[in-house]
């Protein structure tokens, strides 16, 4: 398998692990790909990437074992001996067509959020993006674009499948729901198009990540009234408990101004890239503690949160 479509990138990965499924069958059927199948295409397309020649093969090498990582031992749990390829998702994977009316009917007193995603092809941004809805709302859907949105972009095409993407994300549990958006008619995929798609979705919140172009017209969507304060994973709390600790002229509630009080609909890129800066000028005795501080601040704080080999949100590491 090597890159095609475009010479300069990895698309239209192929496993024979993978049924003989579309998208559409498995919405219609409420139908997913088994744990074992999954599994076992996900392990090819690390081998694919950790392997074929390149200019980006030292980088591959590195961040495709992490993307694919977290899968196989999410799906490791799962496998059972039975030689299925597809079981019942019962309502997690859902026509985009119904899901207004099921929201009404089974979460009528709960906040539900939802996101547009162009590819969500599983890297650890998507899964911070993922467990960041979960966070903040009970209800959290991923509605996925079809292969024709892609056309327009530079890439031409996806990597992974969408019939296995939304199998991936079944057995996500932070994913309360999953839907395939439906083709803009006019080939425009423009705001209107998707204004009027979270119209139809019958969600209350919509969730845009911060570096999004289009932020602002993207927050125009739904409900206003979320609580302003992000509920921060627990390692990050106490890292900024420890910047505190290190550098008392700096408040915790200032280190948290800056990196936890902004629209929670807006989904912080990783590893929070835009506020790090923020935080490590918030530092101005930085080289100047004595060598064990200096060690502790270096290596356990700002690398935290600056981690330069994260994948964030919007990036693709099957560039070659």
């Amino acid at each position: 398998m090597t890159p095609e479509g475009t010479p300069k990138y990895f698309t239209n990965f192929e496993s024979e692990a993978l049924p003989k499924v579309t998208w559409e069958e498995m919405v219609e059927s409420q139908l997913v790909i088994s744990p074992l199948n999954v599994y076992m295409a996900l392990k090819e397309a690390e081998n694919l990437l950790t392997t074929h020649p390149g200019p980006n093969l030292e980088r591959r090498q590195r961040l495709a074992p992490r993307w694919f990582g977290y899968w196989k031992q999410l799906l490791e749990k799962r496998l059972t001996s039975n030689d299925v390829e597809l079981i019942g998702s019962d309502d997690k994977l859902i026509g985009f067509e119904y899901l207004a009316s099921f929201l009404q009917r089974k979460y009528a007193n709960k906040d539900t959020g939802i996101t547009f995603n162009a590819g969500a092809e599983g890297h650890e941004g998507h899964l911070h993006a993922a467990k960041y809805m979960a966070n903040n709302v009970p209800i959290a859907i991923w509605a996925l674009e079809q292969a024709e949105y892609m056309k327009q972009k530079e890439r031409k095409a996806h990597f992974l499948p969408l019939e296995l993407r939304l199998s991936m994300w079944f057995y996500e549990p932070s994913v309360s729901h999953l839907a395939v958006l439906p083709k803009d008619p006019l080939g425009k995929y423009d705001n209107d198009h998707y204004n009027g798609l979270f119209i139809r979705s019958g969600a209350k919140y919509f969730f845009v990540h911060e570096k999004d172009p289009h932020l602002k017209e993207k927050l125009k969507r739904g409900g206003q009234d979320l609580s302003l304060t992000i509920l921060q994973d627990s390692e990050l709390l106490s890292t900024t408990e420890m910047v505190e600790k290190l550098s008392p002229e700096i408040s915790l509630e200032k280190v948290d101004e800056i990196l936890a009080r902004r629209d929670p609909r807006i989904i912080p890129d990783l590893p929070l890239e835009s506020t790090s800066v923020q935080v490590e000028r918030l530092l101005p005795r930085r080289g100047k503690w004595t060598d064990h501080e200096s060690q502790f601040v270096d290596e356990n704080v700002l690398d935290f949160l600056i981690r330069q080999n994260a994948i964030s949100y919007s990036e693709s590491l099957l560039v070659e």
